[in-house]
C-alpha cells in the first residue's frame, strides 16, 4: 500500500503524456516555417521550392522526436527539452543527409509528375508509384537511422 508516487499508475500516465506533448510542440516549432507556407502560399509549381526550402528541418527534427520517444519508452522517466534538443543536436548531420537525399527524390518526383500529367498522362502512374515508394523507404529509413546513428 506505500507506494512511491513515481510508481502509481497516474503519474506514469502524466508523465508520458507531458514527455509527448513537450516534444511534440519542439517539433511543431522546427518545423513552423512549413506551416507559414502551407498557410499562406498556394501549392503550385511555382512554389515548390519555397515548400521544398521550408521543410529543410523537417529531417533532423523527425529524427530527435523519435529518438526521444524511444528513450522515454527504453528508460520510463526523462527530461524532454534535455533530451529532445540532445538528440536533436546529435542526429543533425546525418538526418539531414539522409532527409535531402529523400525530399530532393520528392521534389524531382512531384515535378515529373507534372509534366507527365501535362505531356503524357500514361507516366503519372510510373511517377506516383515511384513517389510511394520513397515514402516507405523514409518511413523505414527514419526509424533505423534513430536506432543505430545515435549517440
Amino acid at each position: 500500500m506505500n507506494q512511491n508516487i513515481m510508481d502509481r499508475l497516474i503519474y506514469q500516465i502524466a508523465n508520458y503524456v507531458y514527455c509527448f506533448f513537450i516534444t511534440n510542440v519542439y517539433f511543431m516549432v522546427l518545423i513552423s516555417p512549413f506551416i507559414f507556407v502551407y498557410y499562406f502560399s498556394e501549392f503550385t509549381i511555382k512554389n515548390i521550392f519555397l515548400y521544398y526550402v521550408s521543410l529543410l528541418l523537417f529531417g533532423p527534427a523527425f529524427a530527435g522526436l523519435l529518438k526521444t520517444m524511444d528513450k522515454l519508452i527504453e528508460d520510463k522517466i526523462i527530461a524532454p527539452t534535455k533530451t529532445f534538443w540532445h538528440y536533436f543536436r546529435v542526429n543533425f548531420k546525418t538526418a539531414m543527409s539522409y532527409w535531402l537525399i529523400i525530399s530532393t527524390l520528392l521534389l524531382i518526383l512531384i515535378v515529373d509528375l507534372y509534366y507527365a500529367n501535362l505531356f503524357a498522362p500514361f507516366l503519372s502512374m510510373v511517377f506516383l508509384i515511384l513517389m510511394v515508394g520513397v515514402i516507405v523507404i523514409a518511413m523505414y529509413g527514419f526509424p533505423i537511422l534513430t536506432r543505430f546513428e545515435s549517440g
